[in-house]
């Protein structure tokens, strides 16, 4: 009988603090929000596998040994965001083909092609690298990766597989995608950006 109050009580510990940490992730969410104004909805806290992997890849792009690698890969620190997006095409081919799939920058620069996936880690490595803040963009359910670059006070949208620029309406307009859920990747942050690829 003892026994079956402590694992009584142990469950109800668990089901307070587990609403205590979905409260606490409400609160944070709407103030990221706020804070961010239209740039982004706020945190994503849950773990959706999609989620989970990219906020480690994210992680992994801000380590400074990796991003000094980088910079030692071409020949000078100052470069634009455009003049990285020509490098990186210089360097990176798209493809088809069945290959082995890489997210450490370093190993897609070896391989020397790859796809979205490629295309958007090392890109936004390369902007870490060269002192941009830069963060990947997943459509979580669409299975399409991009990036977005810091700029004057704003997040500038870069689809750096298609080479286009300030164009985040595109995926609606053009490849007539449906968009259910958009996160942005900076590091451990996760935010959701959705209402910003969806057309008025």
């Amino acid at each position: 009988m003892e026994s079956e109050e402590k694992e009584y009580r142990r469950a109800l510990r668990f089901m307070y603090l587990k609403a205590l940490f979905l409260v606490m992730a409400l609160i944070v969410s709407f103030a990221v929000g706020h804070l961010t104004g239209s740039q982004a909805q706020g945190v994503v806290y849950y773990e959706h596998p999609n989620v989970k992997y990219h906020r480690k890849v994210a992680q992994s792009l801000m380590n400074e040994t990796l991003q000094k690698e980088l910079r030692a890969q071409l020949n000078s620190t100052e470069y634009s965001h455009l003049e990285l997006l020509d490098w990186e095409h210089s360097q990176l081919n798209y493809t088809e083909e069945n290959i082995p799939r890489h997210d450490n920058p370093l190993e897609i620069l070896a391989l020397g092609k790859g796809r979205c996936g490629e295309f958007s880690i090392l890109y936004n490595a390369l902007l870490l690298a060269h002192g941009y803040r830069a963060r990947l963009v997943v459509d979580i359910y669409g299975d399409h990766v991009w990036t977005e670059v810091f700029l004057n006070g704003s997040w500038v949208h870069v689809d750096p597989t298609e080479r286009i620029v300030n164009d985040p309406l595109m995926y609606q307009r053009d490849w007539h995608k449906e968009v259910k859920l958009v996160c942005a990747f900076e590091g451990s942050l996760v935010l959701d950006v959705t209402k910003n690829y969806h057309m008025p």
